[in-house]
């Protein structure tokens, strides 16, 4: 963690920032957001060292201008319900929930703080807890203090046992999330959610898998053929049959888990 220091006139300005997971390519210092950017050890650093910064100027009587931090996990779910009760009175959470705001996708009648398995913006299954927010809208509070924001009809009360059906749950646009995802995880240096995203991916993948090396190019194709990258932990993983649509003399299938595909 860095951080940039600023006088200007009566006023010292603290810009904390990281150059480990960044997007813009001058440096995280000039990234939007830097906090979520952090990598998690880094983000709890930050907030360890600005509490701490904030608790000595208070006691030396100094004016803070400082955004609040955003609230997360169970903080969140009352800051929020809270919010809603000063707008709608105190009988908007103390009173049954009527069917139609509460009935789940398996068909249960859902209560607060109960355990729900949803499928998140990224497709992938979570368990979790969810609380009433208003309506037929529940907060659902899972893994890591997020908190989604989801419909009695997106939420299962039983793990669902059936595979879900639709475009996003095609075995190519899966393999091509979690391979997605692995790279972001090795790339912030979250080498434990990488380990487990690998395990994944060897789990849904339950046929041979190949990478797709362009000799024309001299660069790998990225999952669902959609562009090109230098990086062996972000090429796409294609299944045999995909790969004879796309078989092509300036085109070579690299067997995954052969030596080959471990050195290139």
């Amino acid at each position: 963690m860095r951080v940039a220091i600023e006088q200007r006139g009566r006023v010292v300005e603290l810009k904390f920032y990281q150059n480990l997971v960044t997007v813009n390519r001058n440096g995280g210092a000039y990234d939007f957001d830097r906090r979520s950017k952090m990598p998690y050890l880094i983000r709890l650093r930050y907030d360890h060292t600005v509490l701490s910064l904030q608790r000595m100027l208070t006691e030396l009587d100094v004016t803070l201008n400082r955004e609040p931090m955003p609230l997360r996990g169970r903080a969140y779910i009352e800051q929020r319900r809270a919010e809603w009760v000063k707008s709608h009175g105190p009988k908007m959470y103390g009173q049954p929930i009527p069917a139609y705001n509460a009935g789940s996708a398996d068909g249960v009648s859902l209560s607060d703080g109960q355990a729900v398995w949803v499928r998140g913006r990224d497709g992938r299954l979570r368990h979790g807890e969810a609380w009433h927010c208003a309506n037929n809208m529940w907060m659902v509070l899972v893994a890591g203090g997020v908190v989604e924001h989801m419909a009695s009809f997106e939420l299962y009360a039983s793990r669902p046992l059936t595979p879900m059906k639709g475009r996003w749950f095609e075995p190519a646009r899966v393999r091509a999330r979690l391979v997605d995802a692995k790279a972001k995880a090795i790339a912030s240096e979250q080498f434990e959610r990488a380990a487990a995203i690998r395990d994944a991916l060897a789990a849904h993948s339950k046929e041979p898998m190949y990478l797709i090396w362009s000799n024309e190019h001299q660069l790998y194709w990225r999952p669902e053929a959609r562009g090109y990258t230098r990086e062996r932990q972000k090429a796409g993983l294609f299944t045999a049959k995909e790969c004879g649509r796309e078989r092509h003399p300036t085109l070579r299938l690299i067997p995954v888990g052969t030596p080959e595909a471990a050195a290139a």
